[in-house]
């Protein structure tokens, strides 16, 4: 459940967006039954937590929403800027799915993160780099 960044292989800070990785492991967990990363070697699975792109949700349980999918995977991005940036946007997303849901008996295809407002300042790591020079 360790995201990229915590492997110490990838000379990037830990911060919150830590966590929404985290999240997405243990959501693809329920999803499909399995832990997106299958191995008992512990570098190989630092490898695939860093390098490879888990296989798709839908690809192992079809009864899954594509939209649903597409979160957790948003969760499961290689890189903090990529996820979710805040709660309040995951939520927004996932409140969004169960009201359809509860409503429709479906989840339709959407613009994911709209709610996702950051208003912290994050440094980016290459800047910080630039500035060394």
């Amino acid at each position: 459940y360790m995201s990229p960044e915590q492997t110490g292989r990838m000379n990037r800070g830990i911060d919150y967006r830590s966590d929404f990785y985290s999240l997405g492991i243990t959501f693809y967990e329920l999803l499909t039954g399995r832990l997106p990363f299958q191995s008992t070697d512990p570098m190989e699975l630092v490898h695939f937590h860093i390098a490879r792109q888990p296989q798709s949700i839908i690809e192992l349980n079809p009864k899954v929403p594509e939209t649903l999918n597409t979160i957790v995977l948003k969760l499961m991005a290689k890189m903090p800027e990529e996820r979710y940036q805040t709660a309040i946007g995951l939520r927004h997303d996932l409140e969004k799915c169960q009201s359809e849901w509860e409503n429709s008996g479906k989840i339709t295809l959407f613009d994911l993160g709209r709610k996702d407002n950051n208003n912290c300042l994050i440094i980016p790591e290459n800047f910080m780099d630039e500035n060394k020079k």
